[in-house]
């Protein structure tokens, strides 16, 4: 239920959050504070908010899985079994998502970029 609510109040806030505040507000991140450079989760808000707008493009650019965490929360805010399914997902595929997400973590905190 706790899940369901959180993901609901996520894509709310995505949807009212205006452009000027995504593009311009604080940075919240402490890693991003601190090092200066993106943490995993560095984007998302960006990019739902995008999403959320109807730039769907921008949205990719903000964070690789924008559009894919945004369907996730979708489901779990539609579904109210949703969350309890997740727990009996494979433990390889959470493994696999999960080094998904370092990758793209690593490749958007190269040097030179």
């Amino acid at each position: 239920m706790l899940l369901r609510a959180a993901a609901a109040g996520a894509l709310i806030g995505a949807l009212l959050l205006p452009d000027r505040f995504a593009e311009n507000g604080p940075i919240l991140c402490l890693f991003r504070r601190v090092t200066g450079r993106p943490c995993p989760s560095c984007g998302l808000s960006r990019s739902w908010q995008a999403i959320g707008h109807g730039r769907i493009g921008d949205g990719l650019s903000a964070h690789p899985f924008g559009p894919l965490t945004m369907l996730a929360a979708i489901w779990l805010a539609s579904d109210g079994s949703a969350a309890r399914r997740l727990e009996v997902v494979d433990r390889r595929w959470g493994q696999a998502a999960a080094a998904a997400w370092i990758g793209a973590w690593l490749w958007r905190v190269r040097p030179g970029r």
